[in-house]
């Protein structure tokens, strides 16, 4: 038995929970990639693995302009062509996810709370509370919950990290990412939280003004 079926058999519900895969193949296993890098000592992690991650950053605003997709989500799909071709050597690789490692351990709680006081508007959020505001926010969570979790579960994903992937989306952008993945601890689905996030908010926007003009 692997050391991820074991973790998995700690949760209660393994047949809907990924503990925190998010489909239910080997190749899932690279979403623990962070986790398995834990055990690397800090005074090991050169410059290499910062480096390559300020490369990917710098190079998707570049591509952005050519594509016409958000930098982050390019950075994701970067990454991804990266590890499938084998591009950077496995030092290289052990190196980033060090980094990601050290920074979701010990800079995801300052980021939340620091993101949240500078861009989050408390008093307008105050004078909008109401019980109609609360209804609206309450259906739209539990409408996304549900959705990702059938939808999941008939697409052979794990329904309640798909769910809470899909409900990543009715977030505050990269903010509501991280307070609702660190809350469900399941910081390493953050990859797909970001997709869902920006893909998911400019479908929704470019839908909503297309209904508008239908039905209007």
């Amino acid at each position: 038995m692997s050391s991820t079926d074991k973790a998995r058999r700690t949760y209660p519900m393994p047949v809907l929970d990924g503990a925190p895969l998010l489909v239910p193949v080997v190749l899932a296993a690279l979403v623990l990639v962070a986790g398995r890098f834990r055990a690397i000592p800090e005074n090991m992690i050169g410059g290499l693995g910062g480096l390559t991650i300020t490369g990917l950053f710098v190079f998707a605003p570049l591509l952005e302009k050519l594509i016409h997709l958000p930098a982050p989500v390019l950075v994701i799909i970067l990454s991804v062509l990266c590890k499938l071709t084998g591009i950077f050597p496995r030092t290289v690789e052990a190196d980033a996810g060090a980094v990601y490692a050290i920074i979701s351990r010990h800079f995801i709680y300052p980021t939340m709370i620091g993101l949240g006081m500078v861009y989050l508007p408390l008093n307008n959020v105050v004078r909008a509370l109401s019980p109609g505001y609360v209804i609206a926010c309450t259906a739209v969570v539990l409408a996304m919950v549900g959705t990702g979790f059938l939808v999941g579960r008939a697409i052979a994903m794990y329904p309640i990290d798909a769910a809470l992937v899909t409900v990543c989306h009715s977030g505050l952008g990269g903010t509501g990412d991280v307070a609702i993945l660190s809350a469900a601890n399941r910081v390493n689905l953050m990859p797909f939280a970001q997709i869902s996030t920006r893909l998911g908010g400019v479908t929704t926007v470019i839908t909503a003004a297309w209904l508008i003009r239908l039905l209007g």
